[in-house]
């Protein structure tokens, strides 16, 4: 690649990563919101919480976060995890896709049709989460560990003890946790994409992608990402359970005599 391109790939990945730290720390207290709920339904269920620490919706948990966890920086606990892992998941991405696109463009000698795309994107997205689920793991630690009695006062444990702290409960299998439902989230896109073909089919008869004006793009697609992500919320839920199995009673103090061991 002639230096020109390469300066042109830089500076595209560089935009990429700044955009998604920023989009990153826009949503991250709703993100540690859905996450502690997701986790409360379960706590719930097994009589693990008690009444007075549940929450009781999204502006109530962002309300008690901040004000019993010390300010509004407990909102954002975990971020610079998060970022690294997300930074990290959209270039390893990148990364996988490219070869796996350009594998099966030389096998099959042309351009590739609609569901090969998808598939390469499926494949490559597997990958990627195959390298940052363990980080994806200690983010949920860090967002969840004042349910389980830690983290409270601000202060946090390592990143190497919660790791060291999930491999003493789980073995090193336990550092990919929600793995396979983080498999199964990697179609998301492919329901994107379909649903955004079927409205436009079903709404928009008679127009194509070419003169669909940008108002009716955005709407579209973001009625298809709205209808994809409530179907795959489940498969959400199962994610947030799995990466905190067996992490009931953990806290900080024990990721520190965990990493001790």
């Amino acid at each position: 690649m002639p230096p020109a391109g390469v300066l042109e790939a830089l500076g595209h990945a560089l935009a990429g990563a700044t955009g998604t730290a920023f989009s990153t720390t826009t949503v991250y207290p709703l993100d540690l919101v859905t996450t502690r709920l997701k986790v409360q339904r379960q706590l719930r269920r097994e009589d693990a919480i008690s009444e007075k620490d549940q929450y009781r919706g999204v502006f109530h948990a962002l309300k008690a976060i901040s004000s019993q966890e010390g300010g509004v920086s407990a909102l954002y606990t975990g971020l610079a995890q998060d970022i690294f892992k997300s930074i990290a998941d959209s270039f390893l991405f990148f990364l996988f896709y490219q070869y796996f696109r350009d594998a099966r463009r030389r096998s099959r000698g042309r351009r590739l049709p609609v569901i090969d795309e998808l598939a390469v994107g499926a494949l490559a997205g597997a990958c990627s989460r195959a390298c940052t689920t363990p980080i994806a793991n200690v983010v949920a630690r860090k967002q969840t560990s004042a349910m389980f009695g830690g983290n409270t006062d601000g202060e946090d444990a390592s990143v190497w003890r919660i790791l060291s702290s999930i491999g003493a409960e789980n073995g090193i299998a336990g550092l990919w946790a929600g793995y396979s439902a983080s498999l199964l989230l990697t179609i998301n896109p492919s329901i994107t994409f379909f649903l955004n073909e079927q409205m436009g089919k079903t709404l928009l008869p008679d127009s194509d992608e070419t003169s669909r004006n940008p108002q009716t793009t955005f709407l579209l697609a973001a009625a298809s990402k709205s209808v994809a992500t409530i179907i795959s919320y489940p498969l959400q839920t199962a994610r947030a359970r799995l990466q905190m199995q067996g992490g009931k009673g953990w806290r900080p103090e024990q990721a520190e005599e965990d990493g001790r061991r």
